[in-house]
């Protein structure tokens, strides 16, 4: 079995980003970062469940409440719920 990234194949009808937008006219990336506002960054039962799409969505919850100064605090058990539900 290969792993990694697949060879990629050049076609001639892949649009080019660079025919529709003079890269010198992006703004400049803010110095102040947003993620500065969120301090921890807890497991949210991906350490034991695997469930990393639950977890990452976790984490942008945390992230983006906790940046808008609302912060809503996801648990363990909400994370495993939200990924395998089943009536419990």
């Amino acid at each position: 079995m290969l792993l990694g990234r697949v060879r990629s194949v050049h076609d001639s009808r892949m649009l080019q980003l660079q025919s529709y937008l003079a890269v010198e006219t992006l703004p400049v990336p803010p110095v102040h970062e947003m993620l500065d506002s969120t301090v921890a960054w807890p497991m949210l039962a991906n350490d034991h469940f695997n469930c990393c799409t639950s977890a990452a969505a976790g984490h942008m919850v945390h992230h983006w409440t906790t940046a808008n100064q609302h912060g809503v605090f996801l648990t363990d058990d909400d994370i495993v719920r939200a990924s395998c539900p089943t009536d419990r």
